[in-house]
């Protein structure tokens, strides 16, 4: 039983009893004893069998008589102990025994009259059985106390020295269904408890022990809930488990402490016992620490999605702002006949699939050709994507046109799509085709001809559905007969080709040109620019413009930033070809801002005529034969008028002459 049996105890003792099944320390004569499982009485009433082998009891032992050696062994034992008189008088109960009964609110007389005398032949009061057992007698029965665990009791009698008395030991037990679902319950993966309503624990699989940090002997585990739950509250218990007798179940997630302190997230269910009338409710657990520590990080990951979700999609926002910027300010912009001809062939190949070649020189709208082609045709609404092959590093195209795979060569770090899978079921703009290198124009052709590719870095091949539209300022013609260009890719792109025409052979579109870009620049530059001087759109009208549309964009721009009225001070470049020096005589060089009475329109007109002059109407550098009105009249009106002969001339009103016409 754990310690030593006392020496006149151990003496008391007889093997007169059949078999044991409890294990006892040796007396210290040496004897091993052997103690029945049951007490078997003769054939025959119990009354006949305590008449044929009653003896003269022993004096029964007072309490005070009870020798140190029997307390010491009773508070030493770790099973619930109790010594009682024949008459049911307790002598001496251990600490298990005693917070055994407080916890199923028993007292030891309580226990007497109780539980244990339910487990006694019921055909003979308690005492007259106590006596009729000689010392060393032990009755061996199943018990099951209130708080529902059953127990094996082993009732001893025993013969001290000053008296007699009776033993009895409660050992836990459980009938063989229970020991096979306490198996079961241990193998299996989840964490399995059994409590009653004030949270005491029944049983505690190894699992969910040795999670908790106890070992897996029974000895040390815990015996209640507060042990390894930090937020139990007896309140809370209740209010699930009348969860759980309303619903059948308790759902909830809380947190377990193990035994070196670590804290961890446990999801746990309460449900009712199955056994009919019995209040326990068996808990399981799952531990969440793992799985919340992974949500923990996949949410981390979302938010970083999210926020480069955002970030890209504010991107998008923005690019397709600048796009939409680009075709609302950057749109065809056109008055000729010649280049009403170039859109009449957009308009005739954009609805199909076909591949165009735009030619033409440097700055004669080409991109905006090919956005025309896109946003008139059925991939409208798909990507746009453009690349400008002139400015690309030669080692580089491949893998931007085509992307690469991780690891494909050093610093590919990650998958790179490529320009071609952006553009996917939209149209891609090849801009200066001419400057692909030649292995890359195989690729290119392979594209083109079956509409795959395969990325640096994999061997499966891609397929993509994209409209091809190739640009350049080469004459692609004659770099393919010097070997510069692959003609078997110069067939496949010149399916359609556009001619896009400078800007000095559509010098009409010059005038609602400049127009469209004023209106551009204004908001930018916070002005109110209303036009040019009709000298100054003269000039403009017979620049050659090499750079064409792009360069007189840049002119506009550059008078804008230096403007300070209503007129826009468009400089020519320095090696642009200048007229001949002689006095240029423009009345119509603005637009009107005043009316003005015939006199004073005629005064203004002779001060403009003496002003292109410089004031002299006669002699060298005059020019008699025009000015013969202003001879006439000088004499009268210019000494009213403010000016004579070589006065300097004063402000007239501008008025703008535009393909002969008058306009404000």
């Amino acid at each position: 039983m754990g310690s030593s049996l006392p020496a006149d105890l151990g003496r008391t003792l007889t093997g007169r009893l059949r078999h044991c099944s409890v294990p006892v320390s040796r007396p210290p004569d040496g004897r091993r004893l052997r103690l029945a499982t049951d007490f078997h009485p003769p054939e025959g009433p119990l009354s006949s069998f305590l008449a044929a082998t009653a003896l003269v009891p022993p004096t029964a032992l007072p309490p005070s008589e009870v020798p140190a050696a029997v307390r010491e062994w009773v508070a030493a034992s770790p099973l619930p102990t109790l010594l009682f008189t024949e008459d049911g008088v307790t002598l001496v109960a251990n600490d298990a025994f005693t917070a055994l009964l407080a916890r199923v609110n028993l007292g030891p007389e309580a226990f007497l009259r109780g539980p244990l005398r339910d487990n006694l032949p019921p055909d003979a009061p308690a005492q007259e059985f106590f006596r009729a057992l000689r010392p060393g007698d032990c009755v061996v029965r199943q018990l099951t106390v209130p708080d529902h665990r059953p127990y094996t009791f082993h009732l001893l009698k025993l013969a001290l020295s000053a008296g007699s008395c009776l033993c009895c030991v409660l050992f836990p037990s459980a009938d063989p269904a229970d020991v096979r679902l306490g198996n079961i319950l241990n193998a299996i993966a989840c964490f399995v408890a059994e409590i009653d309503g004030q949270g005491n624990l029944f049983f505690l699989n190894d699992r969910l022990a040795e999670h908790l940090g106890y070992a897996p002997r029974p000895e040390g585990r815990p015996s209640h809930l507060r042990q390894f739950w930090p937020g139990f509250r007896a309140d809370r218990l209740a209010h699930l488990l009348r969860e759980v007798d309303a619903r059948g179940l308790a759902h909830f997630r809380t947190e377990f402490g193990r035994r070196d302190g670590t804290v961890l997230a446990m999801e746990v269910s309460l449900v009712a016992s199955q056994t009919p009338g019995d209040s326990l409710y068996l808990l399981t657990a799952r531990d969440l620490t793992a799985q919340l520590t992974h949500e923990r990080s996949l949410q981390d990951a979302l938010v970083e999605s999210q926020r480069t979700v955002g970030a890209v999609t504010a991107e998008n926002h923005r690019l397709r702002a600048r796009e939409d910027q680009a075709t609302a300010t950057g749109q065809l912009v056109y008055a000729s006949e010649a280049f009403t001809g170039v859109m009449g062939q957009v308009h005739r190949v954009a609805p199909t699939t076909a591949t165009v070649l735009i030619t033409g020189e440097t700055g004669t709208g080409k991109e905006l050709i090919a956005r025309s082609i896109h946003r008139l045709s059925r991939r409208a609404g798909r990507p746009f994507v453009t690349v400008d092959c002139g400015s690309l590093p030669p080692d580089l195209i491949e893998s931007e046109l085509f992307g690469y795979r991780k690891g494909a060569f050093t610093g590919a770090t990650r998958d790179h799509p490529g320009r071609f899978a952006a553009a996917d079921g939209g149209t891609i703009f090849l801009d200066e085709i001419g400057e692909l290198p030649l292995p890359q124009q195989s690729r290119l052709l392979r594209v083109l001809q079956e509409g795959q590719y395969m990325p640096l870095g994999e061997t499966r091949l891609h397929t993509v559905d994209v409209r091809v539209i190739a640009a350049t300022n080469r004459d692609l013609g004659r770099w393919v007969a010097e070997g510069k260009f692959r003609s078997d890719l110069f067939f496949r792109l010149n399916v359609f080709p556009i001619h896009s025409i400078p800007l000095r052979e559509r010098r009409e579109d010059i005038a609602p040109l400049i127009r469209h870009f004023i209106q551009k620049f204004n908001p930018k530059f916070s002005k109110e620019i209303t036009g040019v001087d009709g000298t100054t759109l003269q000039r403009l009208l017979e620049y050659p413009f090499p750079g064409n549309v792009r360069e007189l964009e840049n002119m506009v721009e550059r008078a804008f930033i230096i403007a300070s009225g209503k007129l826009l001070p468009i400089a020519l470049p320095e090696t642009a070809p200048r007229a001949p020096e002689q006095p240029v005589l423009d009345l119509f060089d603005g637009t009107l801002t005043e009316f003005l009475s015939f006199e004073d329109y005629q005064r203004r007109y002779i001060q403009l005529v003496l002003e292109s002059t410089n004031g002299r109407v006669s002699g060298a550098g005059g020019r008699r034969r025009s000015y013969r009105f202003i001879r006439k009249r000088c004499s009268a009106r210019c000494g009213n008028w403010g000016f004579g002969a070589d006065a300097p001339g004063g402000m007239i009103g501008v008025v703008r002459h535009q393909q002969g016409q008058l306009y404000r």
